[in-house]
């Protein structure tokens, strides 16, 4: 090889070794930039889950003679019965103290042949949850566009039993997340209900939680109240609450409970106190129980379209002054569903699944 092509050799390899050492260092420079830079935000999680709550002993001895208090719930109907006993489950799972009692058809047999589903989830909440059934007959007016909420009136039997001082009437399209032990002990009133907070009088209270004193004076007066409506009424239930309590009843703070369509708003100024701010993973750690209302969203036993999915579904919200979407209000949401879907099919068995 020529002198000239050796020094033309020569430079080419200088200059592929300076390209390289240039490549290098711009790499080094960049690591360098990137452990320097600080971090970009996380990902707002998008699972949700309530923080475990550590049941407490049924046995312990606090000194309450825990069987003059009790929750009560009513049934005309097998899914009922079924919500009633995951009800029932969660209490007894998560360690309540005060009695547990379930109003049933008297006309429902305990010992069928062959057997009920009725009979055998009866049998059940005896057995397994330590409820004690009292068999009632149903009240209704026959008014309004549905039997079932037309047999709500069988609530209003919770008046009625004095062998307790306070019972707790909570409705069973809900799900139960700590005991509400506490409320038995409140002052003494003949009723106390939280805020229907939702609706714009702001007196108008929900029956969907009732701490009810019972005496026959006051089931006397429920009872007027029913059946003193005109035929051409439509009203159930809340509406003979309301017409008995409103402005007067004791109110629960709504940190005892949330109807699940709330975790829909955009708004929440009827549920938080002044200065309070939305935050939904410390809604659902703190609250006890859940009631789930999401019209046109069925209840969550009945079967939804995908179309009804997608136009109920909370929206993911856009965080200010980041690219990431915060889904936490369409996670707990969900979860609620899903783990009342989960319980349902644990509690009652694979034949009230929702598929």
């Amino acid at each position: 090889m020529s002198f000239e092509a050796n020094t033309h050799a020569l430079k080419r390899t200088l200059r592929s070794r300076s390209f390289w050492q240039w490549i290098s260092l711009a790499a080094g420079l960049y690591l360098l930039i990137r452990l320097l830079r600080p971090p970009p935000p996380k990902p707002v999680r998008h699972t949700f889950e309530p923080l475990h709550v550590t049941p407490v002993s049924e046995e312990s001895d606090d000194g309450i003679d825990w069987t003059r208090y009790a929750y009560v719930q009513y049934v005309t109907d097998k899914e009922y019965l079924c919500n009633s006993l995951m009800m029932f489950e969660s209490l007894h799972r998560l360690g309540s103290k005060a009695d547990r009692v379930l109003l049933y058809p008297q006309d429902w047999e305990l010992y069928p042949k062959p057997k009920t589903w009725e009979s055998m989830f009866l049998r059940q909440a005896q057995d397994d949850y330590k409820v004690h059934i009292i068999p009632v007959r149903p009240q209704h007016t026959g008014i309004g566009d549905s039997t079932t909420w037309a047999d709500s009136f069988t609530k209003l039997l919770a008046f009625k039993q004095t062998q307790y001082d306070r019972v707790l009437s909570l409705d069973s399209d809900a799900t139960i997340l700590k005991p509400l032990d506490e409320l038995f002990f409140l002052p003494d009133h003949p009723v106390a209900a939280p805020h229907a907070y939702w609706l714009p009088d702001p007196d108008t209270i929900s029956s969907a939680v009732l701490l009810i004193k019972p005496s026959m004076d006051e089931f006397k007066r429920v009872m007027k109240s029913m059946y003193s409506r005109s035929s051409s009424d439509e009203f159930y239930d809340m509406e003979v609450i309301n017409d008995l309590y409103a402005g007067d009843a004791m109110i629960l703070p709504n940190e005892h409970w949330v109807v699940s369509g709330e975790f829909r708003r955009k708004s929440h100024h009827g549920y938080l106190d002044e200065g309070e701010t939305w935050d939904p993973q410390r809604v659902l750690n703190e609250t006890k129980l859940v009631h789930f209302s999401d019209w046109p969203r069925p209840k969550p036993w009945f079967p939804a379209s995908e179309e009804i999915l997608l136009k109920t579904m909370p929206a993911c919200d856009t965080m200010p002054g980041s690219a990431h979407k915060d889904c936490r209000n369409r996670d707990a949401w969900n979860w609620l569903y899903s783990d009342f879907q989960e319980r349902r099919e644990r509690v009652c068995g694979v034949a009230f699944t929702l598929y």
